[in-house]
């Protein structure tokens, strides 16, 4: 399989995990966010991945650095 074929193969299945979850935004193709914990509690993040086009060969960008994070 291409780069590109694992890459869609990998956003059918993450759509097909989190289908209904409010807790999960697809931001871009390749850009995912995922909020753990409650509204308004400290106790709560943003873990935002997102895939370089080598991807699966690169990992994934990991970023906690969104502004919902900041509070």
């Amino acid at each position: 399989m291409s780069k590109t074929e694992l890459q869609e193969e990998e956003l059918e299945v993450l759509r097909s995990i989190y289908d209904g979850d409010t807790m999960f935004k697809e931001i871009g193709p390749t850009t995912f966010q995922y909020k753990y914990g409650e509204d308004n509690s400290y106790r709560s993040l943003i873990v935002e991945i997102s895939w370089v086009d080598n991807y699966p060969d690169t990992p994934p960008n990991i970023n906690l650095d969104t502004f919902y994070n900041k509070h």
